[in-house]
């Protein structure tokens, strides 16, 4: 049950790319860019590395779905060890108890023979000898059971042994992922920091550069007032130029009338039809708009993002686990230009990092991450097929 090295390096490496996507500089302003554009660009840079950061810490979330997993099942496994144990003692201790009963009621048989008639004596012997033989293949049945029951004991503590590693192996490496989570959550707060403070310079830039452009505009219009008064034959000259220009200048343009051909979505013969109860998953998803990113969260209220997708095809009939990587491997696998609404899609290895339910038209509805909220939105770069559920 150890986890894999992809998965335990998983936190640090996140944490260093994010480092070092932070303290790097911001790309240098184009030259003869205007303060205003320079300071969209850094805001844009900004946003754009905040979704950035919000897909890894999403993706550590699934991560951290994944080993809860694991934890789980080592939990039961070890539960079902010690149960198993149990059984075995108690076996063995009831043999035991048997036994010593035996070997108490043939000790008490031989000693009450000597009470008995010369006549009885002479049997006793026999009688001794012959319980004496039962007792001893009583007990020697009954040892060889209790040592097997011995070894199937021993057997089942080393495998509860196990699964107690495993366990201790899947709280270090979620504690290890909480790590990173928190890391990755205080890097994207300074960004969100920054981002704030560079769209408040950028509001001030535009505030005075409007400020500027009425200035100019107003001292424009006083000297084309000045201009008019005193030449206003010109300006009536001017004026009939330009309307010239402007009859002369306009012209009717026909627009064309683009028509675009539905894709061949024939599926392949191997390919499950759409669910009918697609419908369904899509439908409790649309009801869950606007309901905020919570990691682990399974609803009512929020959701993380296979929390969303387990209760939206759950209310369709659907069961699957609460991790992204889990529902990747249960449905069958569907290539990107055959997806129908209620499809499911991923992001990360064997959509271990993320999942977002497929509406059509290229959108899904999704819940991206901590600080966003369940939206409909572009489905983005993903892996190479969806799956689909029903």
């Amino acid at each position: 049950m150890p986890f894999p090295p992809s998965l335990r390096r998983t936190g640090a490496v996140i944490v260093v790319t994010l480092i070092a996507s932070v303290v790097a500089p911001l790309a240098a302003p184009a030259a003869g860019a205007s303060p205003i554009d320079d300071k969209k660009a850094q805001a844009a840079q900004l946003a754009a590395a905040i979704d950035a950061n919000g897909a890894k810490i999403s993706a550590v979330d699934e991560q951290m779905n994944g080993a809860q997993l694991k934890l789980q099942d080592a939990q039961s496994q070890i539960e079902t060890a010690r149960q198993a144990i149990d059984v075995a003692q108690a076996q063995a201790a009831g043999l035991k108890a048997t036994l010593g009963r035996r070997a108490a009621a043939v000790y008490t048989d031989q000693a009450g023979s000597g009470s008995t008639s010369s006549a009885g004596n002479l049997q006793d012997p026999i009688t001794a000898a012959a319980r004496s033989a039962y007792a001893a293949a009583a007990a020697k049945k009954n040892d060889g059971t209790i040592s097997k029951l011995t070894v199937v004991k021993e057997q089942l503590a080393e495998k509860k042994a196990t699964y107690e590693a495993a366990k201790v192996s899947a709280l270090a490496q979620t504690a290890q992922l909480a790590t990173s989570k928190q890391q990755l959550t205080a890097l994207n707060a300074t960004q969100e920091q920054l981002l704030t403070k560079t769209q408040g310079e950028l509001a001030d830039l535009v505030k005075q550069d409007q400020i500027r452009r009425d200035n100019e505009a107003k001292a424009a219009a006083l000297r084309a007032i000045q201009a008019a008064q005193a030449d206003a034959a010109r300006q009536r000259a001017l004026a009939a130029q330009q309307s010239t220009r402007n009859v002369s200048g306009s012209h009717t343009t026909s627009a064309g009338r683009s028509v675009s051909n539905a894709a061949d979505t024939v599926l392949p013969t191997n390919l499950p039809a759409p669910s009918p109860r697609a419908a369904q998953a899509i439908a409790f998803a649309q009801q869950q708009l606007g309901k905020p990113y919570v990691y682990a969260a399974t609803g009512p209220d929020s959701y993380d993002c296979s929390g969303l997708t387990m209760r939206a095809w759950q209310a369709a009939g659907v069961s699957m686990p609460h991790y992204s990587g889990a529902q990747y491997a249960m449905f069958p696998k569907v290539p990107l230009d055959q997806l129908q609404p209620g499809d499911l899609v991923f992001r990360g290895a064997g959509g271990s990092d993320h999942v977002m339910l497929y509406i059509g038209g290229g959108q899904v509805i999704a819940a991206p991450h901590t600080g966003d909220h369940v939206k409909v939105q572009g489905m983005g770069s993903v892996i190479q097929y969806g799956v689909r559920p029903g």
